[in-house]
């Protein structure tokens, strides 16, 4: 039973946590509520929910992207420079 209630207490919470991003983003983002609603039921199934997870979702992926970058391009870097300094 506690497990039960503690899983719902966390969807609630996640669900809580994700509809305030998606209404953070789509307000800061377009700033007219008749805009705001076209899109939350064009793009997001007229979920702020949706929304916040997808905003969440791209924000992880780019971040993801942006480190296994820079885990590639600073051993590259540390190389070149190095190449450098043998030079007479």
């Amino acid at each position: 039973m506690e497990e039960l209630f503690g899983e719902l207490i966390g969807q609630a919470f996640m669900a809580v946590v994700f509809t305030a991003i998606g209404f953070g983003y789509l307000y800061l983002r377009y700033r007219n509520t008749v805009q705001v609603q076209q899109v939350l039921v064009r793009k997001y199934e007229n979920s702020y929910a949706n929304a916040g997870m997808a905003v969440v979702l791209n924000v992880a992926a780019a971040t993801f992207i942006l480190l296994i970058i820079g885990l590639l391009v600073a051993p590259l870097l540390h190389w070149l420079r190095g190449l450098g300094s043998f030079s007479s």
